[in-house]
This record gives C-alpha cells, sequence and structure tokens, in this order.
C-alpha cells in the first residue's frame, strides 16, 4: 500500500456508485432495462486486513462500487418479481436498500471495511 493505514482517513463518505449497465429485470410481461446510482460510506473496521486487500484510496473507491453494483443487480432482480411497474420499485425503496446494505455489509468486511450507509438517490427504466 501506498500509504500506511495510520495516513489513510479512518471513513470515507459519500463514495457515489451506480450500475454501469442496465439491469435487465421482468415487470409484469416486459424485460425492462434499470439503471441504479447512490452513495455509500464506509469506514475501516480492520486495519490490517484493509491494508492486505486494498492497494490504495482509489483502489478502494473502485473495490466497494464493483460490490455494490453487483449486489444492486442482484438485488433489483430479487425484488421485482411480482411487480409490473417501476413505480412499484420506487415504492419498495427502503426495502430494497435494507436488502442492498446487508448484502453489501458482507462483502466489504473481507476487505477489512465496514459500511456505515447506503443510499440508493435513483433507479431509472433505460
Amino acid at each position: 500500500m501506498n500509504q500506511t493505514h495510520r495516513e489513510l482517513p479512518q471513513e470515507f463518505d459519500r463514495l457515489p456508485w451506480g450500475t454501469l449497465m442496465p439491469v435487465q429485470v421482468r415487470l409484469g410481461s416486459e424485460i425492462v432495462s434499470i439503471r441504479a446510482r447512490g452513495t455509500c460510506s464506509v469506514a475501516i473496521s480492520d486495519p490490517q486486513l484493509f491494508e492486505e486487500r486494498v492497494s490504495d484510496v482509489d483502489s478502494l473507491r473502485a473495490q466497494v462500487c464493483n460490490i455494490i453494483t453487483l449486489r444492486m443487480a442482484e438485488t433489483l432482480a430479487e425484488t421485482s418479481a411480482g411487480k409490473s411497474t417501476l413505480a412499484e420499485i420506487e415504492a419498495a425503496l427502503g426495502d430494497i436498500q435494507v436488502i442492498l446494505q446487508s448484502k453489501v455489509e458482507q462483502a466489504v468486511g473481507s476487505l477489512g471495511l465496514t459500511i456505515k450507509q447506503t443510499s440508493i438517490q435513483a433507479i431509472e427504466k433505460r
């Protein structure tokens, strides 16, 4: 790592994330492309593991963004089942956010991080 963990901030706030490619979900009888974006905040929970797994701050941002976008794609696919409109998905945003945060928390733990907050700012039909 280029910087020791003592030189790094212990928390990283408002890291942006977004699905680079639209997620294909079934809404009623139609297959729809959906994109999502938001922010997250993480904190270093295990400095030694963090130092082993994350090479620098830019790498941290990329790794966390990749984790969130992958988990968001999974979450959208799971939570869209039985819904027929984007408005129904948007109405369930609170539940989707809770599911997403749980999935992300498990994944970032392997980087020596903990999730302080994950927010979904927009879900859009493409």
